[in-house]
């Protein structure tokens, strides 16, 4: 039996190969517009972000921080940058930020900012001292913060090792002792556990003042900071070091701290105020002021 041949006309190839070709052209071409898109939300993104922060910075500009009283009070410098940046769904807060102010050793005040998307511009505000010392502050468009009695202690750690000779090894000793603090917050009548960042937010040390060495932690519910602590090593006149810690609320929730299983720390729910060591408050982005860069 003969096998018939059946031959196709060259037009009809060629036309096939035509649209074989527009057919790959037209998938090149969605691969090229599909590129460069993903990267324009990008930074789209990145752009909005920067806007943010820009007018977190505003907010933390128009906040004038000073040490001291009267004509012996001492203008406290913001750190150029936010100590930590957040956001917190759960809670609606679409951006967040903390930021600080400091002479050389541990910030003097610090303060958290956050916003909902549905708020048009109003920004929540937790304001706290973070210093055994009086300090006071002008808040633009909104009034004088001048808290009456300084509120944070240190207590000392006991039962730890004496803080070792190198950085490195005296940051391992603080987060140390930093997981054996555990935290909750009753906020709107519902209990919600705090988790320690793993990462210290901020270093410092004076060791002029003493103060050899110091980081501040952040316990958060998701990401949003709701207390910062305070881990420190000291030296005394002796030549002795030692450790101490310290608690600074960041929110308005009632908080209760264990160490181990004993209770170190509680606090009620409170807004606070003007003359208060603690202050929750909102504000409106104000005009920018001169600051630095």
């Amino acid at each position: 039996m003969k096998t018939k041949t059946v031959s196709v006309p060259c037009r009809l190839v060629m036309a096939a190969a035509w649209v074989s070709a527009a057919i790959l052209a037209a998938h090149v071409a969605m691969g090229q517009e599909a590129k460069p898109a993903a990267q324009e939300q990008d930074e789209t993104q990145e752009s909005a972000n920067k806007r943010q922060l820009a007018v977190m910075r505003t907010l933390a500009d128009t906040i004038q921080v000073t040490v001291g009283d009267g004509e012996q009070g001492k203008e406290a410098k913001l750190i150029p940058k936010p100590l930590f940046r957040f956001s917190d769904p759960s809670r609606l807060y679409s951006d967040g930020s903390v930021w600080a102010w400091a002479t050389p050793g541990r910030p003097l005040a610090m303060v958290e900012f956050r916003t909902e998307d549905r708020n048009g511009g109003v920004w929540g505000h937790d304001l706290v001292a973070t210093s055994d010392v009086r300090v006071s502050a002008e808040v633009a468009g909104h009034g004088r913060w001048a808290p009456q009695e300084p509120v944070f202690k240190l207590q000392p750690v006991s039962d730890s090792a004496p803080p070792a000779k190198t950085e490195a090894a005296r940051l391992r000793q603080m987060k140390r002792f930093a997981r054996t603090l555990s935290a909750s917050e009753v906020r709107r009548g519902q209990r919600y556990e705090l988790r320690l960042l793993p990462t210290e937010i901020h270093r410092y040390s004076d060791a002029q003042s003493g103060l050899v060495d110091g980081a501040a932690f952040a316990f958060v519910v998701g990401s949003n900071p709701e207390v910062i602590l305070f881990v420190e090593a000291h030296k005394a006149d002796s030549g002795e070091l030692s450790w101490k810690y310290g608690l600074a609320r960041m929110t308005a929730a009632e908080m209760t701290f264990l160490l181990g299983d004993t209770e170190v720390w509680t606090v009620p729910g409170f807004y606070g105020g003007l003359s208060e060591s603690y202050y929750c408050f909102t504000r409106s982005v104000p005009d920018a002021v001169d600051g630095p860069d």
